[in-house]
């Protein structure tokens, strides 16, 4: 569970650098790494895995293929956003897996736990009984040795 926990914290994290490329914020090292100061420079990557490892920004298609570059770029991340997303929903369909088995052991204890203490309580009557009858019993003895000790008197 904890490892899930980590790596829905980490798909948490790139959706926000992905929200923030798509919104028209540059991918920046301080983005990625969550610093407060805005540096002019975006990762080579459209996800950053290595801070630095960085390029200057594209300001429009140039002779050696920066629109090629930034199409590629645009696929990349849009295949990483859908792989995302699938992670995000098969983490959201684990972890209400998850919830509807702990919500089905917890009704199974308290059905066994209520079983229990039904019979708990019926063998607590039936012993209660019997102590009312050995009581009872041991009275009449007590009579019935009293009695033959008169009678040999």
């Amino acid at each position: 569970l904890s490892e899930s926990q980590s790596q829905c914290d980490e798909l948490e994290k790139q959706l926000l650098r992905v929200s923030d490329y798509q919104n028209g914020r540059p991918l920046t090292a301080s983005t990625a790494t969550g610093a407060d100061s805005q540096s002019s420079e975006t990762s080579d990557s459209p996800v950053v895995d290595y801070p630095q490892q960085r390029r200057r920004p594209s300001v429009g298609p140039t002779a050696n293929g920066g629109s090629d570059r930034e199409r590629r770029l645009e696929k990349e991340l849009s295949q990483r956003v859908k792989e995302l997303s699938e992670l995000s929903a098969k983490y959201s369909r684990r972890k209400q897996r998850h919830r509807e088995m702990v919500s089905r052991l917890r009704q199974y204890v308290s059905k066994e736990n209520r079983e229990l203490n039904t019979l708990l309580h019926s063998l607590d009557v039936k012993y209660r009984a019997s102590e009312e009858e050995l009581q009872k019993h041991r009275k009449y003895c007590r009579i019935q040795e009293i009695t033959a000790i008169n009678d040999i008197q």
